[in-house]
């Protein structure tokens, strides 16, 4: 395999970043959008187990999103799910 990408495989690596970035903008959308209702349901109460469970899975899906928009512009596609199939 050669170090360079042939016109479809650039267009292919430019068109997964750019989804990748969409899909990272809408969860930061979704984020911002529910921040106000978020701070009062549930920063404010005790943490129990819902609390953290709730806590853990907003959040892993933002940073899982960023590391994937990351990778996705500065990795070539193949590599990209490597690191996907690794943080699964």
């Amino acid at each position: 395999m050669s170090d360079s990408l042939s016109d479809a495989e650039y267009v292919y690596f430019l068109q997964t970043g750019y989804g990748a970035l969409a899909v990272f903008a809408i969860v930061v959308y979704d984020y911002t959008l529910t921040l106000s209702r978020e701070v009062d349901l549930i920063w404010k109460r005790r943490w129990t187990l819902v609390t953290w469970l709730y806590a853990i899975s907003r959040y892993y899906a933002m940073i899982l999103s960023l590391f994937i928009t990351i990778l996705s512009v500065h990795t070539p596609p193949m590599s990209l799910m490597t690191w996907v199939l690794l943080v699964f």
